[in-house]
C-alpha cells in the first residue's frame, strides 16, 4: 500500500495519508502528526474507472475517524470521452460541513 507523509515546513510533519487495503474501491486514511486517524476517505465504485471512465457520479466520500460519520465528499466532474482519454486534467469540487475551515 502507498503513504504519503506531509510536512510543512520541510522536515516537520504534520500528516501522513495512508492506502489502505481494498478488494473494490479505493480507501485511505489520514492521520495527524501523531499517526491519529482523523479523516477517511472512500472512493467510487465503478467498473469503468480510469482513462475511459464513464459518467457514473465519482464520488469520494469523507467519514470521521469513527468511519460512520459522514461529513463530506470530493466528486470528480466527468469531462467527456475524448478529454478523459487524452489528457491527465480533472475538476473535482468539494462538498460537506468542513467547508468553513478553508
Amino acid at each position: 500500500m502507498q503513504e504519503v507523509v506531509v510536512e510543512a515546513p520541510p522536515g516537520n510533519v504534520i500528516g501522513i495519508i495512508k492506502q489502505e487495503g481494498s478488494s473494490w474501491r479505493m480507501n485511505y486514511v489520514i492521520k495527524d502528526a501523531h499517526e491519529q486517524p482523523i479523516l477517511n476517505i472512500i472512493g467510487p465504485c465503478c467498473i469503468c474507472d480510469g482513462p475511459y471512465s464513464c459518467c457514473c457520479e465519482n464520488k469520494f466520500t469523507l467519514f470521521g475517524s469513527d468511519r460512520i460519520t459522514e461529513i463530506g465528499a470530493i466528486y470528480k466532474k466527468y469531462s467527456g470521452f475524448l478529454k478523459e482519454a487524452f489528457t491527465s486534467s480533472d475538476v473535482f469540487s468539494m462538498h460537506g460541513e468542513f467547508m468553513d475551515l478553508f
